[in-house]
C-alpha cells in the first residue's frame, strides 16, 4: 500500500467511525440496552468512537463486522443510509479492506444507492407538495426552530421536493466524473448534514 493509499484510508477510517458513532447516537433509546440490538448498538458504537480515535485496519474490519450485525439486529426498522453502510461494512469484509478493491466496491455501491434514490423521487406522490414527504422533513427541521409548517400551497414547498430532487439527481452523475467528484461529494455532504 502506497502512503497515499495509507493516508487516504486513515481519513476514510477516521471519518466511517465517525459516520459509526452519528448513527449509534442519532438512533439511540435509553430502553434498548437490555435489547440484543440496543448492546449491539452500543458496542458497534464503541468500536465506532475507538476507529475515529485511533484508525486502524484490524478496528476498522472489527467495526464493519459489528455494523453488519448491527442492520440485521435492527431489521425491519432500520434507515436507508445504514443499509447502505451496512453494504459497504460487507464490501470492507469480502475485500478485506485493500484500498483499491475496497475503494471500487464502496463508490459502485453509493452510485447504485444515490441512483435509486433519486430515481425513486420520481413519482406523483414526491412530486406533489400537498402530500410529499419532502415538505413534511422541511417542516420538521423548521420546527426545530419554532418555525411554522410551510404553504404546501406556496414556493417553498416546491423547493422542498424539487431541492432534494435535483441534487439526488445531480450527485451520481458528479461522482462519476472524476474532475466533478469532490464537488460531488461536497453536495452529497452538505445535503446530508443540512
Amino acid at each position: 500500500m502506497t502512503a497515499a493509499d495509507q493516508a487516504r484510508f486513515g481519513v476514510f477510517q477516521r471519518l466511517w467511525g465517525i459516520a459509526v458513532v452519528a448513527h449509534i447516537v442519532g438512533n439511540w433509546a435509553l430502553q434498548d440496552i437490555p435489547s440484543f440490538s440496543g448492546s449491539v448498538n452500543a458496542v458497534t458504537g464503541i468500536a465506532g468512537l475507538l476507529l475515529a480515535l485511533q484508525p486502524s485496519h484490524r478496528v476498522f474490519l472489527l467495526t464493519c463486522a459489528l455494523g453488519i450485525v448491527s442492520v440485521l439486529a435492527e431489521m425491519p426498522i432500520t434507515g436507508n443510509h445504514w443499509v447502505v453502510a451496512g453494504l459497504v461494512a460487507a464490501a470492507a469484509l469480502v475485500t478485506r479492506a485493500e484500498p483499491g478493491p475496497f475503494f471500487a466496491t464502496a463508490r459502485l455501491i453509493l452510485l447504485v444507492f444515490y441512483s435509486f434514490a433519486a430515481f425513486a423521487k420520481l413519482n406523483d406522490g414526491f412530486l406533489d407538495p400537498t402530500v410529499s414527504c419532502g415538505v413534511h422533513f422541511v417542516d420538521q427541521w423548521l420546527d426545530g426552530f419554532g418555525l411554522g409548517p410551510l404553504d404546501r400551497s406556496g414556493p417553498l414547498a416546491q423547493l422542498a421536493v424539487w431541492g432534494p430532487t435535483v441534487t439526488e439527481l445531480a450527485v451520481p452523475v458528479l461522482l462519476l466524473s472524476r474532475p466533478l467528484r469532490p464537488l460531488g461529494v461536497l453536495v452529497a455532504t452538505f445535503f446530508h448534514t443540512s
